[in-house]
Protein backbone atom coordinates (compact mmCIF):
# COMPACT_ATOMS: atom_id res chain seq x y z
CA UNK A 1 0.00 0.00 0.00
CA UNK A 2 1.48 3.45 -0.68
CA UNK A 3 2.65 5.65 1.80
CA UNK A 4 -0.22 8.44 0.81
CA UNK A 5 -3.16 5.64 0.72
CA UNK A 6 -1.43 4.76 4.25
CA UNK A 7 -1.44 8.50 5.50
CA UNK A 8 -5.28 8.85 4.36
CA UNK A 9 -6.57 6.07 6.01
CA UNK A 10 -4.83 7.54 9.41
CA UNK A 11 -6.45 10.46 8.81
CA UNK A 12 -9.68 8.52 8.51
CA UNK A 13 -9.40 6.48 11.60
CA UNK A 14 -8.52 9.45 13.46
CA UNK A 15 -10.26 9.36 17.16
CA UNK A 16 -11.69 13.00 16.53
CA UNK A 17 -13.03 11.52 13.04
CA UNK A 18 -14.58 8.15 14.35
CA UNK A 19 -16.66 10.07 17.02
CA UNK A 20 -18.01 12.16 14.15
CA UNK A 21 -18.62 9.14 11.98
CA UNK A 22 -20.67 7.02 14.93
CA UNK A 23 -22.82 10.33 15.97
CA UNK A 24 -23.38 10.07 12.12
CA UNK A 25 -24.22 6.09 12.28
CA UNK A 26 -26.13 7.05 15.18
CA UNK A 27 -28.82 9.49 13.44
CA UNK A 28 -28.97 7.36 10.61
CA UNK A 29 -29.69 4.54 12.87
CA UNK A 30 -32.34 6.45 14.44
CA UNK A 31 -33.53 7.88 11.28
CA UNK A 32 -34.45 4.42 9.86
CA UNK A 33 -36.37 3.53 13.81
CA UNK A 34 -38.64 6.50 12.60
CA UNK A 35 -39.06 5.04 8.62
CA UNK A 36 -37.29 8.38 7.59
CA UNK A 37 -34.43 6.45 5.77
CA UNK A 38 -37.31 4.32 3.75
CA UNK A 39 -39.14 7.79 2.89
CA UNK A 40 -35.44 9.16 1.47
CA UNK A 41 -35.16 6.17 -0.26
CA UNK A 42 -38.77 6.38 -2.21
CA UNK A 43 -37.90 9.67 -3.22
CA UNK A 44 -34.59 8.65 -4.37
CA UNK A 45 -36.31 6.02 -6.48
CA UNK A 46 -39.42 8.38 -7.56
CA UNK A 47 -37.76 10.41 -10.43
CA UNK A 48 -41.24 12.92 -10.60
CA UNK A 49 -41.22 13.63 -7.19
CA UNK A 50 -37.14 13.87 -6.56
CA UNK A 51 -37.31 16.08 -10.21
CA UNK A 52 -40.23 18.65 -8.32
CA UNK A 53 -37.37 18.45 -4.83
CA UNK A 54 -34.59 19.45 -6.83
CA UNK A 55 -36.49 22.03 -8.99
CA UNK A 56 -37.42 23.61 -5.83
CA UNK A 57 -34.13 23.42 -4.16
CA UNK A 58 -32.40 25.34 -7.65
CA UNK A 59 -35.38 28.34 -7.96
CA UNK A 60 -34.61 31.94 -8.06
CA UNK A 61 -36.26 32.42 -4.70
CA UNK A 62 -34.00 29.61 -2.72
CA UNK A 63 -30.83 30.60 -4.51
CA UNK A 64 -31.56 34.34 -3.54
CA UNK A 65 -32.02 33.07 -0.22
CA UNK A 66 -28.98 31.09 -0.16
CA UNK A 67 -27.07 34.02 -1.77
CA UNK A 68 -28.53 36.21 0.88
CA UNK A 69 -28.21 33.95 3.90
CA UNK A 70 -26.18 36.43 5.67
CA UNK A 71 -28.38 38.70 5.86
CA UNK A 72 -31.32 36.63 6.76
CA UNK A 73 -29.66 35.06 9.65
CA UNK A 74 -28.57 39.05 11.08
CA UNK A 75 -31.96 39.37 10.31
CA UNK A 76 -33.28 36.65 12.29
CA UNK A 77 -30.57 37.52 15.07
CA UNK A 78 -32.31 41.03 15.38
CA UNK A 79 -35.70 39.40 15.84
CA UNK A 80 -34.87 36.78 18.32
CA UNK A 81 -32.85 39.72 20.17
CA UNK A 82 -35.48 42.52 20.15
CA UNK A 83 -38.03 41.15 22.72
CA UNK A 84 -40.81 43.86 21.90
CA UNK A 85 -39.95 43.36 18.30
CA UNK A 86 -40.88 39.50 19.30
CA UNK A 87 -44.29 40.91 21.23
CA UNK A 88 -45.16 42.89 18.46
CA UNK A 89 -44.85 39.94 16.34
CA UNK A 90 -47.51 37.73 18.74
CA UNK A 91 -50.11 40.63 19.00
CA UNK A 92 -50.21 40.38 15.10
CA UNK A 93 -50.14 36.53 14.76
CA UNK A 94 -52.84 36.50 17.33
CA UNK A 95 -54.99 39.71 15.45
CA UNK A 96 -54.49 37.65 11.73
CA UNK A 97 -55.82 34.34 14.19
CA UNK A 98 -58.78 36.66 15.74
CA UNK A 99 -59.70 37.79 12.23
CA UNK A 100 -59.90 34.39 10.60
CA UNK A 101 -61.83 33.18 13.18
CA UNK A 102 -64.56 35.90 12.66
CA UNK A 103 -64.25 35.11 8.80
CA UNK A 104 -62.87 38.62 7.88
CA UNK A 105 -59.94 37.26 6.36
CA UNK A 106 -62.43 35.18 4.15
CA UNK A 107 -64.30 38.21 3.00
CA UNK A 108 -60.79 40.34 2.34
CA UNK A 109 -59.61 37.05 0.28
CA UNK A 110 -62.92 37.04 -1.53
CA UNK A 111 -62.02 40.76 -2.37
CA UNK A 112 -58.69 40.35 -3.21
CA UNK A 113 -59.85 37.17 -6.14
CA UNK A 114 -62.62 39.45 -7.02
CA UNK A 115 -61.19 41.74 -10.12
CA UNK A 116 -64.57 43.37 -10.73
CA UNK A 117 -64.99 44.44 -7.31
CA UNK A 118 -61.60 45.39 -6.00
CA UNK A 119 -61.89 47.31 -8.95
CA UNK A 120 -64.76 49.27 -7.50
CA UNK A 121 -63.35 49.35 -3.94
CA UNK A 122 -60.24 51.18 -5.61
CA UNK A 123 -62.36 53.85 -8.02
CA UNK A 124 -64.35 54.45 -4.29
CA UNK A 125 -61.07 54.73 -1.96
CA UNK A 126 -59.14 57.08 -5.04
CA UNK A 127 -62.28 58.93 -5.68
CA UNK A 128 -62.05 62.86 -5.37
CA UNK A 129 -64.63 62.94 -2.53
CA UNK A 130 -62.41 60.67 -0.78
CA UNK A 131 -59.48 62.02 -1.63
CA UNK A 132 -60.69 65.36 -0.52
CA UNK A 133 -61.92 64.21 2.55
CA UNK A 134 -58.12 62.94 3.50
CA UNK A 135 -56.72 66.19 2.27
CA UNK A 136 -59.31 67.85 5.08
CA UNK A 137 -58.80 65.24 7.13
CA UNK A 138 -57.16 67.72 10.12
CA UNK A 139 -60.24 69.65 9.46
CA UNK A 140 -62.49 67.42 9.93
CA UNK A 141 -61.22 66.30 13.00
CA UNK A 142 -61.49 69.38 14.26
CA UNK A 143 -64.97 69.82 13.60
CA UNK A 144 -65.76 65.92 15.05
CA UNK A 145 -63.85 67.41 18.26
CA UNK A 146 -65.93 70.42 18.76
CA UNK A 147 -69.40 68.63 18.13
CA UNK A 148 -68.55 65.54 20.29
CA UNK A 149 -68.96 67.64 23.39
CA UNK A 150 -71.43 66.84 26.01
CA UNK A 151 -73.15 70.12 25.70
CA UNK A 152 -73.17 70.23 22.39
CA UNK A 153 -74.13 66.34 21.46
CA UNK A 154 -77.17 67.02 23.94
CA UNK A 155 -78.31 69.86 21.54
CA UNK A 156 -77.72 67.99 18.34
CA UNK A 157 -79.72 65.25 20.35
CA UNK A 158 -82.42 67.91 20.94
CA UNK A 159 -82.44 69.06 17.47
CA UNK A 160 -83.05 65.75 15.91
CA UNK A 161 -85.74 64.88 18.45
CA UNK A 162 -87.94 67.85 17.06
CA UNK A 163 -86.98 67.51 13.59
CA UNK A 164 -88.42 63.68 14.35
CA UNK A 165 -91.56 65.56 15.89
CA UNK A 166 -92.00 67.96 12.97
CA UNK A 167 -92.02 65.00 10.49
CA UNK A 168 -94.02 63.12 12.71
CA UNK A 169 -96.57 65.93 12.36
CA UNK A 170 -96.08 66.14 8.74
CA UNK A 171 -94.97 69.63 8.94
CA UNK A 172 -91.09 69.21 7.21
CA UNK A 173 -93.46 68.08 4.35
CA UNK A 174 -95.44 71.22 3.96
CA UNK A 175 -92.08 72.81 4.51
CA UNK A 176 -90.65 70.84 2.19
CA UNK A 177 -93.21 71.58 -0.55
CA UNK A 178 -92.78 75.04 -0.05
CA UNK A 179 -88.87 75.65 -1.05
CA UNK A 180 -89.68 73.14 -3.88
CA UNK A 181 -92.03 76.21 -4.64
CA UNK A 182 -90.77 79.19 -6.17
CA UNK A 183 -93.38 81.41 -6.35
CA UNK A 184 -94.28 80.43 -2.75
CA UNK A 185 -90.88 81.04 -1.40
CA UNK A 186 -90.53 84.11 -2.56
CA UNK A 187 -93.81 85.81 -1.62
CA UNK A 188 -93.09 84.57 1.98
CA UNK A 189 -89.80 85.77 1.65
CA UNK A 190 -90.67 89.43 0.49
CA UNK A 191 -93.45 89.07 3.28
CA UNK A 192 -90.55 88.29 5.77
CA UNK A 193 -87.83 91.30 4.52
CA UNK A 194 -91.04 93.54 4.07
CA UNK A 195 -91.03 96.95 5.92
CA UNK A 196 -93.89 95.97 8.21
CA UNK A 197 -92.00 93.23 9.12
CA UNK A 198 -89.03 94.64 10.22
CA UNK A 199 -90.77 97.88 11.17
CA UNK A 200 -92.63 95.13 14.07
CA UNK A 201 -89.23 93.10 14.84
CA UNK A 202 -87.27 96.76 15.39
CA UNK A 203 -89.99 97.76 17.44
CA UNK A 204 -90.94 93.57 19.43
CA UNK A 205 -89.26 94.32 22.85
CA UNK A 206 -91.41 97.80 22.73
CA UNK A 207 -94.50 95.86 21.84
CA UNK A 208 -93.77 92.97 24.47
CA UNK A 209 -93.13 95.49 26.97
CA UNK A 210 -96.54 97.33 26.53
CA UNK A 211 -98.66 94.35 26.05
CA UNK A 212 -96.76 92.93 29.36
CA UNK A 213 -97.53 96.41 31.37
CA UNK A 214 -101.09 96.58 29.69
CA UNK A 215 -101.92 92.91 31.05
CA UNK A 216 -101.06 93.72 34.58
CA UNK A 217 -104.18 93.10 36.95
CA UNK A 218 -103.29 96.22 38.98
CA UNK A 219 -103.63 98.22 35.00
CA UNK A 220 -106.94 96.70 33.87
CA UNK A 221 -109.83 99.22 35.23
CA UNK A 222 -113.49 98.61 34.33
CA UNK A 223 -115.13 101.38 31.66
CA UNK A 224 -118.15 101.73 33.40
CA UNK A 225 -119.94 104.70 31.40
CA UNK A 226 -119.42 107.17 28.83
CA UNK A 227 -118.06 109.62 31.40
CA UNK A 228 -114.85 107.08 32.02
CA UNK A 229 -114.33 106.91 28.13
CA UNK A 230 -114.58 110.68 27.99
CA UNK A 231 -111.77 111.00 30.61
CA UNK A 232 -110.16 108.30 29.01
CA UNK A 233 -110.13 109.80 25.48
CA UNK A 234 -108.13 112.50 27.07
CA UNK A 235 -105.26 110.55 28.02
CA UNK A 236 -102.79 111.22 24.86
CA UNK A 237 -101.23 107.46 25.07
CA UNK A 238 -104.88 106.52 24.68
CA UNK A 239 -105.15 108.77 22.16
CA UNK A 240 -102.06 107.23 20.38
CA UNK A 241 -103.21 103.78 20.62
CA UNK A 242 -106.68 104.60 19.29
CA UNK A 243 -104.73 106.36 16.37
CA UNK A 244 -103.03 103.14 15.77
CA UNK A 245 -106.25 100.90 15.85
CA UNK A 246 -108.06 103.21 13.41
CA UNK A 247 -105.00 102.96 10.97
CA UNK A 248 -104.62 99.53 10.98
CA UNK A 249 -108.54 99.34 10.70
CA UNK A 250 -108.67 102.06 7.44
CA UNK A 251 -105.37 99.76 5.81
CA UNK A 252 -107.32 96.40 6.23
CA UNK A 253 -110.35 98.37 4.87
CA UNK A 254 -108.47 99.09 1.71
CA UNK A 255 -108.24 95.27 0.65
CA UNK A 256 -111.69 94.36 1.78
Amino acid sequence: MAQQEISSLDSLLSEEKLNSLNRFLDVIVDMDKIGLTDVLKGILEDEDTLGKIVGALTSDNVLALVANVDKVINFLNKVISDEDLLNNIDYLMNFVSQLRKTGLLDVVHGFLNDEEYLGKVIGAVTSDEVLNLITNWKSLVSFLNGITAEEKLSAISRALELLEKLNKLGILDVLNGILEDEDTLGKIIGAVTGDFTLNLVSKWNALSNALNEALKEENIKPVTGIFDIYRLLKDKDVQRGLGLVFSILKQLGKVV
